[in-house]
């Protein structure tokens, strides 16, 4: 498996801090399983 990247964002800023993940759900099945499997292939790496 390849795993491209066009674009890296860095966050890290002295200015603020991320205290908790965002809380949110897909609402469409089919990206809903999309997630899932690019998510397991990426644990396997």
């Amino acid at each position: 498996m390849v795993l491209e990247v066009d674009e890296l964002r860095e966050h890290r800023r002295p200015t603020f801090r991320v205290r908790g993940g965002v809380d949110w759900e897909w609402t469409d099945p089919g990206a809903r399983e999309r997630d899932a499997v690019v998510r397991a292939a990426l644990r396997g790496l």
